[in-house]
């Protein structure tokens, strides 16, 4: 297991968004890095797990019930690539969405905000369950 502030720590030393707006050098370290790496800097910088389990209540008072993660499948310049795992009572399943920016850290933290995810995931909900009834119909 790692130490996450401590590896944190270390890898957004190469991140100066003043320098670097668009992350090109953290993003250079984090993608050769296994999966564990990079949470653990998403989670302990841009709060990934918290707007995770946020965006679940959220859902919760709109009476869904799922559990969602995430995980930072890609950076580009000014585009995050996350995958969503979302499971619910009826089914698990995976959906990409796409963020945009003109800062790698905005990109990260809209990614983490709560609604918007709770939006993202409800929308994915309902046109899941939109296709299931036009397959029985």
């Amino acid at each position: 297991m790692y130490d996450a502030p401590t590896l944190s720590s270390a890898v957004l030393a190469l991140y100066n968004p003043r320098s670097d707006r668009w992350g090109r050098a953290l993003w250079s370290e984090l993608e050769p890095a296994g999966p564990d790496i990079r949470a653990a800097f998403l989670n302990a910088h841009f709060h990934f797990d918290h707007g995770c389990r946020q965006a679940s209540e959220i859902l919760a008072e709109r009476g869904l019930t799922a559990f969602i993660s995430m995980t930072l499948v890609d950076f580009q310049t000014g585009v995050g690539s996350i995958e969503v795992t979302v499971s619910t009572a009826q089914e698990d399943f995976r959906f990409g969405m796409e963020v945009r920016s003109n800062r790698f850290g905005a990109i990260m933290f809209a990614a983490a905000n709560p609604y918007r995810l709770a939006d993202a995931v409800e929308a994915e909900i309902e046109a899941r369950e939109e296709r299931a009834d036009a397959n029985i119909a």
